[in-house]
């Protein structure tokens, strides 16, 4: 009867200790990282339209299943796929704003088979320590990669890169801390990266998601104040206009002041009204505030000073359907040119 119940007593302090075990595991703070992130970033893509969503959101889902299949499959070999499969979504989200999916498809048709073969060839000869390492380097390429794409976006080659610009410095540190430690170490198993790398390494995504929320909120205030503002404006601006046609005040100092309040109102370097005049078939400069560069060629001598070429834009009529302007008038539909340096119609304008 003793013996009994003392393997009774030995079975549950065994079960005990294999349930305590489990529990201050540290796969349950990364599975709860995991649900967090998802659940955050749901939060957030619902409220906003965050670039890539899909793939962000996806991230969380990895996070999670990625503990799942690490406790039947070689731990190692899961978290560095995983790990280069997330990267890989971060330079999709990236791309969105580029519009450049060449690039990407080459980071994965090369880095995929690259990791996967190194986890099989030190699986074969039995030095997967060493060739852990290997694979956390290809990893810390692939963050460089990360890291360059995002220092190349601007204004002129991507669609709204604000965000990034303003974050990239912060999501890049936070990839390359984490992964520049691990690139030294030949093994994920250890306390110190499964209780602190690891979950370390899902800080850039939670950066990434808080500050969406942050910049969409700040963007909506900002709306909001600019829209106060413009009613007031429009307001002022309609009294003017309707106390100069009241005075009869000549037509040139009303577009002056429409001019003068739209360039003011968007920040812009310079702007300008031009006339039609039907019989001629030509656009004339009504008026013009700040330096507007004619888009057509410009003699010379006219080149000389700054006030020559602005009386020589003045003076000189463009035809219907002649340079950016004359396209714009001729079909009635405006033109957006991002990079005048690239766009052939204003070639002029660059010389």
């Amino acid at each position: 009867m003793y013996n009994r119940d003392q393997a009774l007593l030995h079975k549950g302090i065994s079960m005990f200790n294999t349930l305590t075990a489990f529990l201050s595991s540290p796969v349950w703070l990364r599975i709860i990282l995991g649900f967090l992130y998802l659940f955050y970033t749901q939060g957030v893509t619902n409220q906003y339209k965050v670039p890539y969503q899909t793939g962000l959101r996806g991230i969380g889902l990895i996070l999670i299943g990625r503990e799942f299949f690490a406790s039947f499959l070689p731990p190692t070999g899961v978290f560095v796929f995983t790990e280069l499969w997330m990267y890989i979504l971060l330079a999709n989200w990236i791309s969105q704003y580029t519009e450049e999916e060449k690039p990407n498809r080459i980071l994965t048709f090369v880095s995929i088979p690259l990791v996967l073969g190194l986890e099989a060839t030190g699986l074969i000869l039995q030095q997967t320590g060493l060739f852990t390492i290997f694979q956390n380097t290809v990893l810390l390429f692939v963050v460089g990669y990360l890291g360059l794409k995002m220092n190349g976006l601007s204004v002129y080659n991507a669609r709204n890169p604000e965000f990034i610009i303003e974050n990239k410095a912060a999501i890049f540190l936070a990839l390359l801390v984490p992964r520049g430690i691990m690139v030294f170490l030949p093994s994920y198993l250890s306390p110190f990266v499964q209780g602190l790398l690891l979950p370390l390494s899902t800080l850039p995504f939670f950066i990434i998601i808080f500050k969406y929320q942050e910049f969409f909120h700040q963007e909506m205030v900002e709306k909001e104040e600019f829209n106060d503002s413009y009613i007031n404006s429009l307001f002022d601006f309609m009294r003017t206009i309707g106390s100069a046609m009241t005075q009869r005040i000549e037509v040139k100092s009303i577009l002056e002041y429409v001019v003068r309040t739209i360039v003011k109102h968007t920040e812009a370097e310079a702007g300008a009204v031009f006339l039609r005049d039907a019989e001629r078939n030509v656009l004339t400069p009504g008026v013009v505030q700040g330096y507007y560069p004619p888009p057509f060629p410009v003699p010379a001598i006219a080149k000389a000073k700054l006030s020559g070429i602005e009386r020589y834009f003045e003076n000189t009529p463009i035809h219907i359907g002649e340079t950016a302007l004359g396209q714009v008038a001729a079909e009635n539909t405006g033109i957006f040119i991002r990079k005048t340096t690239e766009d052939p119609r204003m070639e002029v304008n660059t010389k």
